[in-house]
């Protein structure tokens, strides 16, 4: 009977299925975000909706380089991005010739589009940023990147691609309810539409909505739950791995304890990580708690200032009215005063009038005395 003598080739062959190593978890658990956008310029005006779609890259691009495309795989949709060199986490590649002038996202109706208004907001708020200081970085992007464990945001015109790569099944749900409860996108929401958007366009309104596909979570969900029973087996004296001794059972037993630990150590992080994040709101509600406060006290001087200036006036009031109520009781005096001596000037005119009386009288009576002497004298 004769052996045939299997080539190397065949060897190899046989032997990649053992020795490859386990794809790592989280490298197709990719999600993707489509965000849509209403610009509304004044009542009853809207810019009408436009959609920018977030798709997953492949992680290696936090080092700074990254695919011009990739195949899509189940749970994903393909996407193109520009080649791009990364230095933090958030990027801003280089704006096209004619994008980013006076004009931008308005169109021939010279009402704001929705495109526009999400291509401002990819070159604004998606770009290379000094980490150190903390007014430059975004707020989204910490949010995802802190609490949801966010790898990578790519913004370029047209879309708004973000990368969102989970690496276990814990930051999988942990993103999911964010999305579910609606609190992704009031994160979407609050850091994204700013006033510096609202003036740039002359609006007065920008809704953005943030939808995840069930197929593409359920898919990711799937993924994590196919790879979790895939334990790192013992290696032999010639690298193969060995088969299933009781050795083996206990470091599996010893894998799963070790996967539950990381588990809860990540979940754990997650809740650090957003305990630190809303910490750091809290930081921002006292910085503004203590603007109002310092509003409110200079408010306070102002009224302390105003009462003094009233208080002031009152008494200058005050003084006025006893001026008036003393000249009230002189012009009192005056009056009583002055009928007195009206009443005297009466009592005399009629005193008068008497005496014009009588010397009339004298007269008459000096005059018939002269008659009757001039009468007896004849």
């Amino acid at each position: 009977m004769k052996f045939r003598t299997p080539s190397a080739d065949g060897i190899l062959a046989s032997l990649i299925p053992i020795l490859s190593p386990p794809k790592p978890p989280g490298a197709d658990a990719r999600l993707g975000l489509r965000i849509t956008c209403e610009a509304i310029s004044e009542p009853g005006v809207r810019g009408g909706g436009s959609e920018v779609v977030a798709a997953s890259q492949e992680p290696q691009g936090l080092q700074g380089r990254f695919l011009a495309s990739q195949e899509p795989q189940a749970g994903e949709f393909q996407s193109a991005t520009v080649p791009i060199t990364c230095t933090s986490c958030q990027h801003q590649p280089s704006a096209p010739g004619g994008f980013g002038g006076d004009n931008i996202g308005i169109n021939e109706a010279n009402i704001p589009s929705a495109e526009g208004v999400l291509n401002f907001i990819a070159l604004k708020y998606f770009k290379i940023v000094d980490p150190s200081k903390r007014e430059e970085r975004n707020d989204f992007l910490e949010y995802l990147k802190e609490v949801r464990q966010v790898l990578y945001v790519d913004a370029q015109t047209g879309s708004l691609i973000i990368t969102v790569e989970c690496s276990s099944l814990e930051i999988l749900e942990g993103l999911w309810n964010d999305y579910c409860t609606g609190h992704l996108n009031e994160m979407a929401q609050k850091f994204l539409v700013t006033e510096d958007i609202l003036k740039e366009f002359g609006l007065i309104e920008v809704k953005l909505t943030t939808t995840i596909l069930e197929e593409e979570y359920i898919a990711c969900r799937g993924y994590f739950l196919q790879h979790s029973a895939w334990d790192v087996l013992p290696i032999n004296e010639i690298g193969l791995h060995s088969p299933r001794t009781p050795t083996r059972e206990r470091l599996e037993e010893m894998s799963s304890d070790n996967q539950r630990l990381q588990l809860s150590i990540e979940q754990k992080n997650g809740k650090i990580r957003s305990l630190e994040y809303k910490v750091l709101e809290l930081e921002e509600s006292l910085g503004s708690s203590h603007l109002l406060q310092q509003n409110i006290k200079q408010k306070d001087e102002k009224v302390t200032s105003l009462n003094q200036v009233i208080q002031e006036r009152e008494e200058k009031l005050a003084e006025l009215e006893n001026r008036l109520e003393d000249a009230q009781a002189r012009n009192h005096k005056l009056t009583h005063s002055l009928k007195i001596k009206e009443d005297k000037i009466t009592t005399l005119e009629e005193s008068v009038e008497t005496l014009d009386d009588l010397v009339s009288e004298t007269d008459k009576l000096n005059l018939l005395k002269d008659e009757k002497i001039k009468a007896l004298e004849n």
